[in-house]
Formats: C-alpha cells, sequence, structure tokens
C-alpha cells in the first residue's frame, strides 16, 4: 500500500513538473502572439472563468474519503459517488448558464472590450466557460481515480493532455487561427480529458458505483453541507495567491504587480507539488484511519516526506532560482529576485505541513479546516492593508511570509497536536528530520560541485544533476530492497 503511495506521488511530482515548464512556454507563446492588449483580455476571460473552482466545494476530497474506504462500506460508497457525480455536474451546468449570462450583458450594455483580431468577445468567453466547467467535472472524476490508486493512468492523461495542448497551440499559432482557433484548442482538451478520466473510472468501478436510484435531494443537501467547509479553503487559496496582485495593483500601481505575478508563477510548482501530494494522502490517509497506531505513524512518515520535499524545494530556488529567472525572462524586473526569496519562505513553511489538509479530511474534520483557512485568509488581507502600504511591494511578499509563519507554521501545529492528541515533540521531529536530511544532501552536493572550479553555470548543472542522481540512487534502493517474509 505504502509503495502505491510513493509511486503515486513520484508520478505527481513528475507531471507537475510537465505541466508547470509547459505552462510556462504556453505563456510566452500566447503573450507574443496575440501581443500585450488581447493577452490582456484573454487573461482577463481565464481569471474569470477560473472561479469555476470555488465551486468545486471539495468534492474530489469527498468522493476520494468515501471511495477508498474498506468493503464493508459499499452501500455508503454507491450513495455518495453517485450524489456527487450528479451534484458536481450540475454545478458545472449552472456556471455555465451564468457566466455566459453575465457576459452577454455586460458585453451588450457596457460598451465591451474586443481583441484587436475582432472576435466576438462573448463567443470566446462561452467557450472558456465550456473549457472550465467541462474540467470542474475531470477533477471530481481525478479524485475518484486516486482513491482507486490509480495515480498511473491520472497522470498519463494530465500529461498527454498538457503535451497536446501546447502542440495544438503551437499549430493554431503558426497557422494564424486567431483567438477563436487557441479558445477551440482549450475546449478540445478539456473534452478529450474529461473522456479518458470517465473511461478509466468506468472501468475501474464507476460503472457500478454510480446508480441513479441512489440519488435524492437529502443525500445532496448532507454532502453540501460537508461540501460548504471547503469554500473558505478555495477561497484561502485564492487570495493566497492573488491578494499581493489585487494590493499592489490597486494601492500602487499595476506595473508595480509585475515581481508578485512573475513570483507566484514560480510559486505555482510548491502549490502544485503539495496538492499532489495530498491528493494521494487523503484515500490512503480514510482507508487506514480506522487503525489509530497506523493512522500516527504513517501521519509521521508523511511530515517527514513533506517536509523534506518542501526543503528541496526551497533551496533549489534559493540556488537556481536567480538563473531560471534569467533564462526565463532574459531581462529580469526590478525587485523579482527580492520578492520571490521572501515568498519561499513562507510557502515552505505552509508546504512543509501539507499533509494536515489529509489528515483532517480523512477525519472528517472539515471545520477545522475551514477554521484554519479563515484566519489565514483574514490575517494576509490585514498584513498586506498595512504593509503594502508602508513597504510596497516587498510589504505584500512580507505579509504573505508573516501570514504563513503565524498560521501554518504555529496554530496549525498545536490544534492538530491538541486535537487528535499527537506529541508536539513527536511533529516537530517529523518536519525537521525532513528538511534536515535534505539540507545535509544538498550542502554535499553543492560543496561537491564548487570544487571544480566551473564557471557558475556549470556548477548550476552539475549541481542539479549531483541531485539527480541522488534521487535515482534513492529510488533503486527503495524499488530492489529485500522484501520481508
Amino acid at each position: 500500500m505504502f509503495g502505491k503511495l510513493l509511486s503515486g506521488v513520484a508520478f505527481n511530482i513528475v507531471n507537475v513538473f510537465i505541466q508547470v515548464f509547459v505552462g510556462l512556454f504556453v505563456v510566452r507563446a500566447l503573450l507574443s502572439f496575440l501581443g500585450e492588449s488581447d493577452f490582456g483580455l484573454w487573461a482577463i476571460l481565464i481569471a474569470f472563468v477560473a472561479q469555476v473552482n470555488l465551486l468545486e466545494f471539495g468534492m474530489g476530497s469527498i468522493i476520494g474519503r468515501h471511495v477508498s474506504k474498506k468493503e464493508e462500506y459499499e452501500g455508503e460508497r454507491k450513495i455518495i459517488v453517485s450524489n456527487v457525480m450528479m451534484l458536481i455536474t450540475l454545478m458545472a451546468f449552472l456556471f455555465f448558464l451564468v457566466a455566459i449570462s453575465v457576459c452577454y450583458i455586460w458585453d451588450a450594455y457596457s460598451g465591451g472590450m474586443s481583441f484587436n483580431t475582432s472576435e466576438s468577445v462573448f463567443l470566446i468567453f462561452s467557450l472558456l466557460s465550456i473549457s472550465y466547467s467541462l474540467n470542474l467535472i475531470s477533477g471530481t472524476l481525478q479524485g475518484y481515480l486516486n482513491a482507486k490508486f490509480k495515480f498511473f493512468q491520472n497522470n498519463v492523461i494530465k500529461a498527454s493532455c498538457n503535451i497536446l495542448r501546447l502542440v495544438f497551440l503551437l499549430f493554431s499559432i503558426k497557422y494564424e487561427l486567431g483567438v477563436l482557433g487557441i479558445a477551440l484548442v482549450f475546449v478540445s482538451i478539456s473534452i478529450i480529458e474529461l473522456l479518458l478520466k470517465l473511461y478509466w473510472s468506468l472501468s475501474s468501478g464507476l460503472k457500478s458505483e454510480f446508480t441513479t436510484s441512489s440519488i435524492n435531494r437529502q443525500q445532496i443537501k448532507k454532502i453540501m453541507s460537508s461540501g460548504v467547509m471547503f469554500l473558505p479553503m478555495r477561497l484561502n487559496d485564492y487570495f493566497r495567491n492573488n491578494s499581493s496582485i489585487l494590493f499592489v495593483g490597486f494601492m500602487i500601481n499595476s506595473a508595480s504587480s509585475a515581481p508578485l505575478r512573475i513570483s507566484g508563477r514560480l510559486m505555482e510548482i510548491y502549490v502544485e507539488i503539495s496538492i499532489t501530494l495530498n491528493s494521494v494522502l487523503t484515500p490512503y490517509f480514510s482507508k487506514v484511519s480506522s487503525d489509530t497506531s497506523t493512522f500516527e505513524r504513517q501521519f509521521y512518515i508523511s511530515i517527514l516526506c513533506a517536509s523534506a520535499l518542501s526543503a528541496l524545494i526551497y533551496i533549489n530556488l534559493l540556488v537556481v532560482g536567480e538563473l531560471f529567472l534569467q533564462v526565463w525572462l532574459g531581462e529580469v524586473p526590478d525587485k523579482v529576485w527580492s520578492v520571490l526569496k521572501i515568498m519561499a519562505v513562507g510557502y515552505a513553511i505552509a508546504n512543509m505541513q501539507g499533509p494536515v489538509n489529509s489528515l483532517l479530511i480523512a477525519k472528517g474534520e472539515y471545520g477545522k479546516c475551514a477554521k484554519l483557512s479563515v484566519m489565514e485568509t483574514v490575517t494576509t488581507l490585514i498584513l498586506m492593508l498595512v504593509l503594502v502600504n508602508l513597504y510596497g511591494v516587498l510589504g505584500a511578499a512580507w505579509a504573505l511570509l508573516i501570514s504563513l509563519s503565524l498560521i501554518r507554521g504555529v496554530i496549525q501545529p498545536v490544534l492538530v497536536c491538541r486535537l487528535f492528541k499527537y506529541s508536539i515533540l513527536s511533529f516537530s521531529t517529523s518536519i525537521f528530520s525532513g528538511a534536515i536530511i535534505v539540507c545535509f544532501i544538498l550542502a554535499l552536493c553543492y560543496l561537491i560541485s564548487m570544487s571544480f572550479g566551473l564557471s557558475h553555470d556549470l556548477e548550476i548543472m552539475l549541481f542539479i544533476s549531483l541531485q539527480m542522481i541522488v534521487m535515482i540512487l534513492m529510488f533503486l534502493g527503495y524499488k530492489f530492497k529485500p522484501k520481508k517474509q
């Protein structure tokens, strides 16, 4: 079981890097093709339709928690699966109707905005709404597949669709198909991804677990009462990733928010890896939640792994980040590197405890997740208002760091340990052990890379290569270690 968990995390991390770097390439390609004006309008439409994710209400986590339970819960599992799938489909459809209605009214009566290529904003927005509505359903199917421990299939689908999206976009750009062609690419890939996940879900048991007879209003209300607890978490994620840009853009000017946009783009690597780790931990914790000793032991192991992973990314950001910015952007805007170094500390602290959300969800403690999210959101907004006014762009970065350090670094461990009667010493030891082990290994790799008297760029490449060698050796050591009889 735990071997599947580690394989799932490894598959997810590889896919995250594919997704992130393909995404960075797509952004540059779109900006170059559309131009600053049309790209800005495209980004506004994307930002609006992306709010559909707030309606997810943790359906993927809910379905993951119940599907991964033991066979004696078969009746309950069918009820949850049937009602969640019906509910998420309904939410996606309602969002599409509301979104295009709002866009039509805005486009018709406000004088509207238009693309330089004369494509209809309403048409492009409608296509994007279809794409993101289908992605909402795909996300829940992904939760179902994770609960069935189908990590390989999930990641093959995601990686294939990301690469296919890039190929189609480059094709559209080469033949100058315009904004409409790009929007059609997004819709086409969303349809392909949904169909593939639906096929694998049906093959994995959804065909027998989804029954229309199990759908009823009472169960939907019950699921919604649990799902609503996820809304503060979704809102918190939104403000964590966007509040600095909004505050700086409003209180200073939009140009000053550029360093925060760029730094936030790189922080997506942190966020996505944390999400992938949690997505495989939630069903695993749910499966062993009845065995208290096993649950606690595996939770500490997962904290150690999350801490090691977070420290690995953070140290690489410090060592490689400046060079990466130069390669990616060419001319790096002022304050980007300073902002990135500050924000990365906060994200490192938060992601070291990523498995805590999976623990609380697996135990049904949605209210505690919501409470922590509300505390972080309120703290972040208050600090933003004060520190941006005092210190500008760097103040926004410091606001995120202080908020994450206080809520996730101090309050969260105390709350979890009191709630489940865990030892705060054991909890802290797991966190620091993972980070210390990684720091030691990376320090050794760095010293070796520095000992040959190479140029700075070659030292960085050797540093990265040594890490890859260590990871491969560790993987092979785990894969081929003697099995206990």
